[in-house]
């Protein structure tokens, strides 16, 4: 939910970005993923709607995800927990408030709120090298700024190497 940018990606000065919205269901793949796989589960997690949450899990832990984090921690909660990597694979949350009401309302579980000045910051050696890669989540925000990036410093401080890897510019474009 954060990370370096410049005009060269988003056509803003440089500097961190943060994103502001719900986040929910982060999913990261060390490859590329077919349409009909990105079809099967978009149809799950509409599914999810109306209660049917084993169904997705299901769906995206047996596509065998590097990385996934459902964000459904209870208010309060400081580590975003992998749900297909052992502890090496949490995440923790900054400035965020994880257990909010889901992205599609009640009765869709929980997810992170993000207001501008957190973050959920994730280990980036569990796809570190690769050249394929597919990220899935869900988001709801009105504000530009970076959903994933990779870079070599902490957040807040200037990276020497960085890729924001999916943003939404100054003109409300989701790009990747």
């Amino acid at each position: 939910g954060a990370g370096y940018a410049s005009s060269g990606w988003m056509g803003v000065a440089a500097g961190t970005y943060h994103f502001t919205g719900q986040m929910d269901e982060v999913a990261l793949y060390e490859r590329t993923m077919s349409a009909a796989t990105v079809k099967k589960h978009y149809a799950a997690r509409s599914a999810l709607i109306t209660g049917d949450s084993a169904h997705y899990r299901g769906e995206i832990v047996g596509d065998a995800p590097a990385a996934y984090w459902p964000l459904d921690e209870n208010k309060g909660a400081t580590t975003a927990v992998s749900r297909v990597t052992a502890a090496q694979g949490n995440g923790t949350y900054v400035n965020a408030t994880a257990g909010t009401t889901g992205i599609f309302g009640t009765g869709d579980g929980q997810a992170v709120q993000l207001s501008g000045t957190g973050a959920v910051s994730v280990p980036g050696n569990l796809v570190a090298g690769t050249t394929d890669l597919t990220a899935e989540l869900w988001f709801n925000t009105t504000k530009s700024g970076v959903l994933l990036g990779f870079q070599n410093a902490a957040l807040g401080a200037t990276p020497t190497s960085w890729r924001p890897a999916l943003n939404i510019d100054e003109a409300g474009k989701l790009r990747g």
